[in-house]
């Protein structure tokens, strides 16, 4: 399966979003172009967003344990590329956060995100992907896992729960939507 990018077409796995985002970083680097993955989650591990083509709901709310995006720079302008979002791909990177996270403060707290900024070269260099957290507790697949083998990175520096440890800011801060608007620029 592939995810259509400005760029022609990129490995896509359904489920697999932190895996989709490695890819889609790794085209946009061998392009020459500026790019950050973008981890979303909470403290509960039951983030809300809207716009996700998984959701069953009319304005595209679900509820995820995490997820995970690349906000790409082209042209000198900033796009989020998220092939699970009913927006476009690309959407402007400040849409793409105004429309999935719309009214999150009043979320109740246990559904609000908190995002992570990471450069995507430093990523593409040390994400490791066991597959583990796809596994049931028998070892049977919870989703079709991707053709491609298991991402491992030089040394396996990020692992995806360490990523979206919200307690954990080895790999950056967690900040909210808004703050993710300016965090993308550094």
């Amino acid at each position: 399966m592939a995810a259509q990018t400005p760029l022609g077409p990129v490995p896509y796995q359904p489920l697999f979003c932190e895996e989709n985002a490695w890819q889609i970083a790794r085209v946009a680097r061998d392009h020459g172009l500026k790019a950050r993955v973008v981890f979303v989650t909470n403290e509960h591990k039951h983030v809300a967003m809207l716009r996700q083509s998984a959701s069953k709901q009319s304005d595209g709310l679900i509820v995820w344990d995490y997820h995970v995006f690349v906000a790409v720079q082209r042209d000198g302008r900033w796009e989020a590329w998220d092939p699970d979002t009913t927006l476009p791909l690309p959407t402007p990177y400040e849409r793409y956060i105004a429309e999935s996270f719309r009214d999150e403060a009043r979320w109740e707290a246990r559904f609000r995100p908190k995002l992570r900024v990471v450069d995507a070269d430093r990523l593409l260099r040390g994400f490791a992907s066991s597959r583990e957290h796809m596994k049931d507790d028998g070892g049977q697949w919870l989703a079709e896992p991707p053709p491609w083998p298991a991402i491992i990175g030089e040394g396996g520096a990020y692992t995806l729960a360490a990523l979206i440890d919200a307690r954990d800011e080895r790999a950056g801060p967690w900040i909210t939507p808004t703050d993710a608007i300016t965090a993308i620029e550094r």
